[in-house]
């Protein structure tokens, strides 16, 4: 196995699905903040709903996109490269997501608060509602579990799809003695 390419696969991956995921989010939350009668009847489950639905599928893809550019770069893939693939991938996906989702947090906020400068809107959401930091470790923290749980799922579906023509074409081109 070869640790710089599961590391770029798996952060070019990760950084492909949680961009994905923030754009989706933000949509979301841009749509919440505008003033009309939609938005007004619904409420922050939206999110939630929002990242359960979306968020889920794209966590398995996340995996098995992992898994695909890692066998790009080997040509060679195993179920446990791709499960290793797939969860680091997970991994990256998870802590640029939190990232992503911090800073979007702070911008719905201030779009909110009318427009409080940025230092002042981190001094507000820190001491305000969302008031600790142990809140966002937690999610952060439950956030690398699922990503990774299912980057792992992703990347064993993605080993599964993506390994069998490079490995049946190396045993036709090299067939092994006595026809077995």
């Amino acid at each position: 196995m070869n640790i710089r390419s599961l590391f770029l696969s798996a952060l070019t991956a990760g950084g492909i699905v949680s961009i994905t995921l923030g754009l989706i989010v933000t949509a979301v939350i841009v749509f919440m903040v505008n003033p009309n009668p939609i938005s007004n009847a619904l409420d922050e489950n939206l999110v939630a709903l929002t990242v359960c639905c979306a968020g889920t599928p794209l966590f398995i893809v996340n995996g098995a996109l992992g898994a695909f550019f890692y066998r790009r770069r080997q040509r060679t893939m195993t179920v446990l490269y791709g499960v290793m693939s797939g969860a680091a991938s997970g991994l990256f996906g998870a802590l640029l997501a939190s990232l992503f989702m911090l800073v979007g947090i702070l911008l719905a906020y201030n779009l909110v608060t009318g427009g409080a400068g940025l230092g002042e809107a981190i001094y507000q959401f820190t001491n305000g509602y969302y008031a600790s930091v142990g809140l966002y470790a937690i999610f952060s923290l439950s956030s690398v579990i699922f990503w990774c749980a299912f980057g792992a799922l992703g990347g064993l579906i993605g080993a599964a799809i993506w390994r069998k023509p490079i490995e049946d074409k190396a045993r036709m081109e090299n067939p092994s003695p006595g026809g077995v």
